[in-house]
């Protein structure tokens, strides 16, 4: 190991040009030299001395300040921040310390100034005061209320009425067929109905089957909510927690996740951060160039958020020229520049997007992201925009709505990536989801796509209205509502080599008015399924060939128990590889 650890500083003494080494360490002083023997407190303090071709190593410990810096190293000399190693560094929210005093018998007080987005309790994010109440992230609507929305912007909530006032709490609903969550803050209550102030274009009379009537939803923003252990509420002045196990606060860890909660990268170029672990962190690095985030550990980089548009993030603007999603409440991990990578890095439990990439030539690749869109909005493990990216053996998977949203993408590609888990909250999607997007010849190919459990129309791969110029191949898709879907109008898609199996429908395609597909050649794919979907046959296309159904699909693949779903020789159709072997998953982590 120690050997390992020699080779490595020799490289990064090699590639960076023999630039400075700076060291951080919890036990250091911020007026230091910033050496071994001499380290810095801060990693801010140390940011500030880092040129092209430095080191800086950040010594074990939880850190909890806010980091605002770009770093600047060149093409020759890139600068890196890394974990000392062997030691785990973890950025966090700051500890809430002071005086705290009984509120009641089980809750307690302390001065707080400033909103808390987010409150961890040894190490565990707990929900906010909520009614009824319910746990942070459980991707379920089971525990919560039968509500029912009008579009006059009523809901009827049953039992809302024994609160007096619940004016300026916010209102969570899946309602209708439950297309994305709706969203809203309470003005002005009449028993057990409220009335909310949302200006979504789906609180509308045309879009009530949708969005609106009958569903379930809770309530967040009372103290009067706070009936729970572990829950929590902030009304700006003080912060008020009923600790679990009825536990003084004083022996509990209690961190508050506020704005000042922040890593951010932005405007910096040839900088590499590793090995580093986030909780409860805002990361980001906007309009950036060359920067390298490599085997980082974040967890909850989103909390719990208000937004007016629950679907459609590219829509923020009143003037409609917003063509990237920098406006949006929901983004995650979020990445913007050119020529920046994501490698190698675990992203979980977010209540937006998990990864947010717009710009140009990035690539994410080697990544585990999971467990998004707590909120049930137009968010996903991971969504992207832009020019040239790489999406490339990651593992994603369990969201609320869909897991990859390239909505906006261009000329780039989607490849060996398992992608499983979409719809826990919502209906209508895809495992991976675009709308309105000329690809410019971008790829979807050799994924493994499966278990979509949205109940009505979860498709596999979902090209909805207005989209072309897409290559999708050699997929493999099962355990969907439908394998893949491409709506009218969509032109210049072809679709070749993708094996569909277990799906309740194997393709199938929604035209608005009379529009039509153009050129969409449909070759060489194979299904278990001869049911029709949506008035189509299993496959569609304006040209059709050598495309194989046979339902007996164990007669057909190979080994699909063991995931290996390549054709029998015999059956092999077109051009098919003959020794072409999926990618497994797990495999690409090191």
């Amino acid at each position: 190991m120690k050997k390992i650890s020699l080779l490595g500083l020799f490289l990064s003494l090699f590639l960076n040009g023999f630039g400075e080494t700076y060291y951080v360490s919890k036990k250091g002083k911020d007026q230091a030299a910033g050496t071994k023997k001499d380290p810095f407190r801060s990693i801010q303090s140390a940011f500030k001395h880092l040129h092209p071709g430095d080191t800086c190593y950040i010594r074990g410990g939880n850190y909890t300040e806010k980091i605002d810096f770009p770093l600047q190293g060149s093409s020759k000399r890139r600068i890196t921040i890394l974990n000392y190693p062997g030691e785990t560094v973890t950025i966090t929210p700051k500890e809430v310390r002071g005086k705290w005093e009984r509120f009641s018998k089980s809750i307690w007080k302390i001065p707080f100034i400033g909103t808390v987005q987010q409150l961890f309790i040894n190490e565990q994010s707990w929900m906010q005061a909520a009614y009824p109440t319910i746990q942070e992230g459980t991707l379920a609507t089971k525990d919560w209320l039968p509500i029912d929305a009008s579009p006059s912007k009523k809901v009827t909530v049953p039992g809302i009425e024994k609160f007096k006032n619940v004016s300026g709490c916010r209102l969570v609903g899946i309602c209708g067929r439950g297309l994305v969550a709706l969203n809203g803050t309470v003005i002005q209550q009449n028993g057990n109905e409220l009335k909310l102030e949302n200006d979504a274009w789906y609180w509308s009379e045309q879009t009530k089957n949708s969005y609106l009537g009958k569903g379930k939803g809770y309530l967040v923003g009372s103290l009067a909510f706070l009936d729970a252990p572990g829950e929590w509420f902030s009304d700006g002045k003080y912060l008020y927690v009923w600790p679990p196990k009825n536990v003084h606060p004083n022996k509990l860890s209690i961190q508050a996740r506020t704005d000042q909660s922040l890593f951010n990268l932005s405007n910096s170029a040839y900088t590499t951060v590793k090995g580093i672990h986030f909780r409860g962190i805002s990361l980001q690095s906007l309009e950036s160039k060359h920067v390298l985030f490599d085997r980082l550990i974040v967890t909850y980089p989103v909390p719990f958020f208000s937004f007016v548009q629950g679907f459609d993030r590219f829509a923020q603007l009143k003037d409609g020229t917003c063509t990237q999603p920098q406006l949006n409440s929901g983004n995650g991990v979020s990445i913007s520049g050119r020529n920046n990578t994501i490698r190698s890095c675990i992203i979980q439990h977010s209540w937006g997007d998990g990864l947010t990439v717009w710009g140009k030539s990035q690539t994410i690749i080697n990544c585990i992201i999971s467990d998004c869109d707590w909120m049930g909005t137009d968010a996903a493990a991971l969504s992207i925009s832009g020019e040239n990216q790489i999406v490339k053996n990651n593992s994603m998977y369990r969201s609320g709505r869909s897991i990859l949203v390239h909505r906006k993408l261009k000329n780039s590609h989607i490849i060996f990536n398992d992608l499983s888990l979409a719809g826990f909250l919502c209906d209508d999607l895809g495992i991976t989801y675009c709308y309105d997007t000329d690809g410019d010849n971008s790829t979807i190919a050799y994924n493994w796509i499966h278990d979509n459990l949205a109940p009505f129309y979860g498709a596999g791969i979902y090209l909805d209205n207005g989209n072309s110029n897409f290559k999708i191949h050699h997929n493999v898709v099962w355990n969907c509502f439908v394998g893949i879907t491409i709506n009218s109008p969509s032109n210049d898609v072809e679709l070749f080599n993708n094996t569909l199996i277990r799906n309740r429908f194997s393709m199938g395609n929604y035209a608005p008015g009379k529009t039509k597909l153009k050129r969409l050649a449909t070759s060489d794919n194979y299904t278990d399924n001869d049911r029709t979907a949506i008035l189509h046959q299993p496959f569609y296309g304006t040209s059709l060939k050598n495309n194989l159904i046979n339902t007996k699909t164990y007669d057909v693949l190979k080994n699909p128990k063991n995931k290996d779903f390549s054709l029998h020789k015999a059956l092999m159709v077109g051009a098919y590889p003959k020794n072409f072997n999926y990618w497994i998953p797990g495999s690409h982590l090191v």
